[in-house]
């Protein structure tokens, strides 16, 4: 079995080109777990659901049933979620990407009403079981983002 070499302690990083000229800042540590793009995804797709949670909340404060304050969550999400993910996580998206992005968001729609559903029948608030499908649903994502939109 081959051995895998070690990388000398000063030997430069392949950091993601959107870290640009800043990257040279940061530590080395975190250049290397910046390198890696699982924790890219986690960082980035833990901010994006938490933007698509809160606008959740937004729009169930106002009033709107589950099932379309989680819709006009999606809407209000994808488009933010599309460019950061695309960008920082897999450097870029296409048209092509771009369609089963969307996609992915018509199947994490339904994955999430069903789940607000359940909630409803627990007799959780919708704002309860939204909180407790954050980190299920950022799994879900990263897997599915990673192995049919943005595969190589």
């Amino acid at each position: 079995m081959a051995v895998k070499p070690e990388r000398a302690p000063d030997a430069p990083v392949a950091l993601p080109r959107w870290l640009g000229w800043t990257a040279h800042f940061l530590p080395r540590k975190l250049q290397l777990l910046l390198v890696r793009q699982d924790v890219r995804f986690l960082i980035v797709g833990g901010l994006n659901t938490l933007f698509g949670l809160l606008a959740f909340y937004f729009y169930d404060w106002l009033g709107l049933h589950y099932t379309l304050a989680n819709l006009a969550a999606m809407v209000t999400a994808v488009a933010w979620n599309s460019q950061t993910t695309g960008r920082l996580v897999f450097d870029g998206i296409d048209r092509r990407k771009a369609i089963k992005f969307f996609g992915l968001y018509v199947l994490l729609y339904g994955w999430g009403v069903l789940g607000l559903r359940v909630g409803e029948l627990l007799g959780w608030t919708p704002r309860l079981t939204a909180t407790i499908l954050f980190v299920p649903n950022t799994a879900l994502a990263y897997l599915l983002n990673k192995y049919f939109v943005f595969r190589a």
